[in-house]
């Protein structure tokens, strides 16, 4: 089946409109990608007045919002881990790299606990540029931080330790 769009004049599939009840064919009369392209527009013209609608539906529908979003954080917990990962790490050089061999490993790359969740973990990162080393977990990476990220500090600490033997 088919249908002109009115506002790009094309002729598409009943698959390219999206459904409304109140039509006598119950679709649309705009395609989905004029349908999408006007949002935007209208979404820019009135990016304030949309900023303040959403403030207040969000204050209005709180407890609501938040239900829908745990459930959908139940059903969809990948999704979940890679936002909270890219939101935590955000993009550095090797981020794609690091984030394949944490989805394979999911311990420390130091002491090689495993991770009980995401936010178990830390980023080490070489702080002389934009470099994941690895993901670590927060006791490896306080103990690093505190030996000021440098193998001269790791190699004293060992000698201690060893000398306390």
């Amino acid at each position: 089946m088919i249908k002109e769009c009115t506002r790009c004049n094309e002729v598409k599939s009943f698959d390219d409109f999206y459904k409304q009840k109140d039509k006598k064919s119950g679709l649309r009369s705009h395609c989905k990608t004029c349908v999408t392209e006007t949002s935007k527009h209208y979404t820019v013209l009135n990016k304030e007045a949309r900023k303040a609608a959403n403030a207040s539906w969000y204050a209005a529908n709180k407890k609501k919002h938040n239900a829908r979003s745990a459930t959908w954080a139940l059903k969809n917990p990948a999704a979940v881990r890679a936002n909270h990962i890219k939101y935590k790490y955000g993009q550095c050089v090797n981020y794609n790299e690091v984030m394949e061999r944490y989805e394979t490993v999911n311990r420390c790359e130091c002491c090689n606990i495993e991770f009980n969740s995401i936010k178990g973990s830390r980023k080490c990162i070489d702080h002389l540029g934009d470099y994941i080393r690895g993901i670590i977990c927060g006791n490896c990476n306080r103990g690093i931080g505190g030996l000021q990220d440098s193998l001269k500090g790791v190699k004293q600490a060992l000698n201690y330790l060893e000398r306390g033997k």
